[in-house]
């Protein structure tokens, strides 16, 4: 990373978990994302139960691709990786990877992160949201997608 004196308590220790998981690797970056509408669906509880089978829905089919309702994207010179995200935003093991040539996508600033919609090998699409907006996860989506 870039400058890692710019890392919040919980940006460093994402960072640092993915270290662990990716030995001798470079990290050029590391955050986390939720599925977009996920959180939002989990804070409603039961008065829309509509939204929650249509969340349930969505993390189904993410989980199909190598994403859960939370998780971690590390970003190297070559790959892409997503990590299931543990307490206090530790990266707990490997759920998928990519070259990253073959991932795509787009952004948008959103209130508090990025609204993110990635094209995935296989053809898969998925929206996500970035949780926060600071420089170190704004520099992991320009890295992620290719534009702000």
């Amino acid at each position: 990373m870039a400058d890692e004196s710019k890392l919040s308590r919980l940006e460093r220790s994402t960072l640092n978990s993915v270290e662990r998981l990716l030995p001798g690797e470079e990290i050029l970056a590391a955050f986390q994302v939720t599925l977009a509408g996920s959180l939002e669906a989990n804070a409603a509880g039961g008065l829309l139960g509509g939204a929650l089978f249509g969340a349930g829905k969505k993390v189904k089919a993410a989980k199909a691709v190598g994403l859960e309702s939370q998780t971690i994207i590390a970003v190297t010179p070559t790959a892409v990786h997503t990590f299931a995200w543990g307490f206090g935003g530790k990266a707990k093991k490997r759920l998928a990877s990519w070259n990253r040539s073959d991932v795509s996508g787009s952004s948008e600033a959103s209130r508090g992160g990025f609204k993110l919609v990635l094209n995935l090998p296989g053809g898969a699409t998925v929206h996500l949201q970035t949780l926060g907006k600071s420089a170190p996860v704004e520099e992991g989506v320009r890295l992620l997608v290719g534009e702000m």
